[in-house]
């Protein structure tokens, strides 16, 4: 496929090609990877079996790294397998409901997870003091996920303030209470449903992903009623928008002193039981969990009444989930950092951790949880081994386009970081056929990462840069009806006050799941891309790094001074034909 424009030809075939069976192909040679693979899927690797991080490295590389690509000769039903799941994370909750029921009046509880529990409640209590329902007003917001209306291709803001029309019985109060507070009635009659639609994503090579498709306005509250709890917990110290890199810094230093513990738990969004919220949250704040949950839901075509509180796609899941382990993991432990269901305590007290996960009905994921002795250590997204990187790159989606390019770009990252160059070849298969008009420098996105030679850019004159050509995703949606598109613009996002250093020192953050994508159709297309700083580091990363290094610093050329009879007359534009970069005053006596 070439696409022509003027009298310049671009090749554009090498998008549509995957290049999955040749890179797996380099994958076995240089990782030594089972021919077949149902045996690749099985690949595990124990750190408490290594000695050092290098040797470890390569085994868990050769574990992890085609661990969540859908192979298609696989011959794993994955929506079974996560049907079964489902259903095992519903029996759990149920169990812990029958322990959890008036769990502080109970004689059979024992004192001490009676003691735990309570602590836990208190500290929730302080947490969310005085919380009132404008909270979750100021919060609210349209998601950009699918809802029971409507597909995630049209679930723009503008499309669900005007197309939205289901809710639940229990979030019509919220509704009406927004309508008076706002002034906004909804331009479509309501149609009271149940509760929401469980469905299915990719996650992995084994199994998929279940979420609830939740109603429309109860989406919009969940939202408001999560971002609340956050604003909570940030004053707390939780949830802050370092948290991530925070906790790959504890993870690096729990697996060099194993003094940390990094804790993971199995299907942590779908085991918090009814039980559990109501012996933990106080009255103010569980009344709207209650009340803007969906109480059923819908798979294959029957309606089933939930044991668990919510599941992955309700807009406050991640918060609640969040400061409920924050709260116990406190209260055993005495502190805890906690980012969803990644989990770092001392290592001393995981086993009383446990033992109230246990009680609670929630399971330790022990491929994913590491403590006393063990070398390693992970935590949202980082993986250390005797406090050295060694976190692998994952295939998550089929080699082509905008996503071999990130593949290359990642690989290439990641050997130049931790120094794996037997991944070469990996690369190589990666980046073969890619035409140097699409390479470019590390500061551009949609581009292969290469360097001079290869990449050959233009000058363009008119910007003075240089220039060439990349891959980008934009996302087509219809045109929104007038009033929905007002509407999204006046009701809009709230505007975050921050200083030009923080922006700078902070990047913009992705997704919470990587499952959650824009609204539109995905269409890549391609644009010019333009860099004066193509291959090397600009002046000031110079300077840094100098200092850094304590050498000294990178100096300003300073103009040099001519006497005045050597002035040339012509061919220069400074002032009286003087050189240019010469101040007036810069004369020779």
């Amino acid at each position: 496929m070439n696409v022509k424009r003027g009298s310049t030809t671009l090749p554009l075939k090498w998008i549509k090609r995957n290049v999955y069976p040749s890179v797996m192909a380099a994958s076995r040679r240089a990782l030594g990877l089972p021919e077949t693979t149902a045996a690749l899927i099985e690949l595990e690797a124990d750190p408490d079996a290594f000695i050092t991080a290098e040797s470890f490295r390569r085994a868990y590389w050769r574990a992890e790294m085609w661990s969540k690509y859908p192979h298609p000769d696989l011959g794993i039903d994955t929506e079974a397998v996560a049907k079964t799941a489902f259903w095992e994370a519903e029996e759990r909750c149920a169990d812990a409901n029958s322990r959890l029921v008036d769990v502080f009046n109970q004689a059979s509880v024992p004192e001490h997870l009676r003691r735990i529990l309570l602590g836990a409640r208190r500290r929730i209590e302080r947490v969310m003091a005085g919380f009132s329902v404008t909270e979750i007003a100021e919060h609210a917001r349209w998601g950009p996920g699918a809802s029971t209306t409507l597909p995630r291709k049209l679930a723009t803001p503008q499309n669900k303030w005007v197309l939205s029309d289901q809710i639940t019985a229990g979030a019509l109060p919220y509704l009406h209470s927004f309508v008076k507070w706002s002034g906004w009635n909804p331009h479509r009659d309501l149609t009271v449903v149940a509760g929401n639609r469980v469905t299915f994503v990719e996650k992995n090579a084994k199994t998929k992903r279940s979420i609830a498709i939740e109603p429309d306005w109860n989406s919009f509250f969940q939202l408001g009623l999560g971002g609340a709890i956050r604003t909570r917990l940030q004053r707390w110290g939780v949830l802050l928008p370092i948290a991530q890199d925070v906790h790959k810094l504890l993870a690096r230093k729990g697996s060099s002193d194993r003094f940390l513990a990094t804790v993971d738990l199995k299907g942590a969004s779908d085991g918090i039981s009814l039980g559990l919220v109501e012996a933990l949250l106080p009255p103010e704040v569980l009344d709207h969990v209650l009340a803007l949950r969906s109480p059923c839901g819908e798979l294959d075509g029957k309606v089933f009444l939930y044991e668990k509180v919510s599941s992955m796609g309700n807009g406050f899941t991640f918060e609640l989930e969040t400061l409920l382990f924050w709260a116990l993991a406190s209260e055993v432990a005495g502190h805890a950092s906690v980012y969803g269901d990644d989990i770092i305590i001392p290592s001393a007290s995981v086993t009383r951790l446990q033992e109230v996960f246990h009680f609670c009905g929630f399971v330790f994921n022990t491929k994913k949880s590491f403590w006393g002795s063990s070398p390693f250590r992970e935590s949202c997204g980082g993986h250390f081994f005797d406090g050295v990187d060694v976190t692998p790159i994952y295939f998550r989606k089929a080699l082509e386009g905008e996503t071999r390019l990130s593949a290359a770009n990642n690989l290439q990252g990641a050997m130049e970081d931790q120094v794996v160059p037997y991944l070469q070849p990996v690369w190589d298969a990666l980046a073969d056929g890619v035409p140097a008009i699409f390479c470019g420098p590390k500061s551009v996105e949609g581009v292969l990462h290469t360097g001079w030679d290869r990449a050959r850019p233009t000058w363009c004159r008119k910007r003075q840069t240089w220039s060439g050509k990349r891959l980008i995703t934009k996302y087509k949606v219809e045109s929104a009806p007038s009033a929905g598109g007002l509407r999204a613009s006046l009701f809009g996002s709230r505007l975050v006050k921050t200083s030009g250093l923080w922006r700078l020192l902070l990047k913009p953050r992705p997704q919470e799941y990587s499952w959650q994508k824009k609204p539109g159709v995905a269409v890549t297309m391609v644009s010019e891309w333009y860099s004066d700083e193509p291959w090397g580091v600009s002046l000031a990363a110079a300077v840094w790094q100098q200092a850094i290094n304590r050498q000294k610093p990178l100096q300003p050329l300073k103009p040099k001074s001519y006497p005045s009879s050597e002035w040339p007359r012509e061919g220069y534009c400074g002032p009286d034909n003087k050189p240019s970069g010469c101040s007036l005053t810069d004369t020779a006596m």
